[in-house]
């Protein structure tokens, strides 16, 4: 039979599920999705297409892309009947996992930026680079029934194992655009993870905040790693650490908490900023300080924000939470100083931010679709125009 490991995959469900201040709002909720079905937002790229899931009335879960608040299904996969969103990278190309309640084998879905869908093999997809790296974790059996999961890498049509066959368990959650990845390992002879990086193969652990364990969800491409670690204490923490490109680690902070629980670092971005919940609250970690994101949000809306499991480097962010009691829905929250015009992200409107217009418009992305036509033409260049004429909040 299949052992109790519950510990390691613990960390990505939270991330990936599931008192005011006295702050201005400093961020506008969109909802995605309907108030009758279900939905969570797992990912979110640069170009603002969000990925995830809705369940049903009949009980199914539908993997979905969200552009800005428009939804997409992804197709089904033959002989599963549910999948979740999981990953998108800045081609929007996208990854599900593909599986039927009850069964122990799932399939890596992929998507690309037309919708078109292809089964790239069984294992569990949870993270993608920009070059279409994927990695996750994949079912093996060892005979006589027993199970386990070990981190595997999809790359040109080929998987991979990087976790040891020795290992009890392990699994990979991200991989950023130098190839290096990010999971956690329970190594022989043990029961709690640790989390770890692949570089070019050889695995390096990331050590914890002074507990036993530790898992991680996230890298980005300047090295920042986030995740969750027991500390001396034997509290649940989100930490944030540096990892230089030969698997030193550096800097890392223990993130704290909002009141007394547990927290869990989600996503970071390229300048360090993090998200992710803590007491069941979604939260923002930036300058060292832990804020409730739910008191920087309009009150009146009648959100509740449990948690965030993905953000931009211009500050978008995406999660899960409840608005007015109804049931779990995913969530988009944009800067109210998030400024269209500003293309390049420089903070400055210029030349530049039309040459990067032409740019997504030449690549077809959904951010040049400025009057949300559904297609791009002659009026998306006169409304990003009228956009960059009225300039920046």
């Amino acid at each position: 039979m299949k052992p109790s490991h519950t510990s390691i995959v613990q960390a990505w469900f939270v991330c990936f599920a599931l008192v005011s201040g006295a702050h201005a709002q400093e961020y506008v909720v969109k909802a995605l999705g309907t108030p009758t079905v279900q939905t969570a937002a797992m990912a979110i790229n640069k170009n603002g297409i969000v990925v995830g899931w809705d369940l049903d009335l009949a009980g199914h879960f539908t993997a979905v892309r969200w552009d800005d608040v428009t939804p997409t299904q992804f197709g089904a996969v033959s002989g599963f009947s549910h999948a979740h969103g999981s990953a998108v990278n800045s081609s929007n190309n996208a990854v599900a996992i593909v599986f039927s309640l009850g069964t122990l084998g799932s399939q890596a879905m992929l998507v690309d930026a037309a919708g078109a869908t292809s089964n790239i093999g069984s294992f569990q997809p949870r993270g993608m680079n920009d070059l279409g790296v994927v990695v996750g974790k994949q079912d093996i059996t060892f005979g006589a029934g027993w199970h386990s999961d070990i981190a595997v890498q999809y790359q040109n049509g080929v998987l991979t194992a990087l976790g040891m066959f020795t290992d009890v368990i392990s699994e990979a959650t991200d991989i950023n655009n130098s190839g290096v990845v990010v999971g956690s390992f329970i190594p022989a002879g043990q029961m709690k993870p640790r989390s770890c990086a692949w570089i070019n193969g050889v695995r390096h652990d990331l050590g914890t905040l002074g507990g036993s364990s530790s898992q991680t969800m996230a890298i980005s491409d300047s090295g920042f790693v986030v995740g969750v670690s027991d500390t001396s204490s034997g509290l649940k923490h989100a930490y944030r650490l540096e990892l230089s490109s030969t698997g030193q680690v550096s800097n890392r902070v223990d993130l704290g908490e909002l009141g007394n629980g547990f927290s869990y670092g989600c996503a970071v971005n390229e300048a360090g900023v993090v998200v992710g919940t803590s007491n069941t609250r979604a939260f923002i970690w930036e300058n060292g300080i832990m804020t409730d994101l739910n008191t920087l949000i309009d009150p009146a809306m009648g959100w509740t924000l449990l948690g965030a499991t993905g953000l931009t480097d211009d500050g978008r962010i995406v999660g899960w939470g409840v608005q007015s009691g109804a049931q779990s829905r995913a969530f988009l929250l944009e800067p109210t100083d998030f400024c269209y015009a500003d293309c390049d992200g420089s903070g400055v409107l210029n030349i530049f931010d039309y040459i990067c217009f032409g740019n997504e418009y030449a690549a077809n992305n959904p951010y040049a679709d400025c009057d949300g036509s559904g297609s791009l033409n002659i009026f998306d260049y006169i409304c990003f125009g009228n956009a960059y004429a009225a300039g920046c909040p």
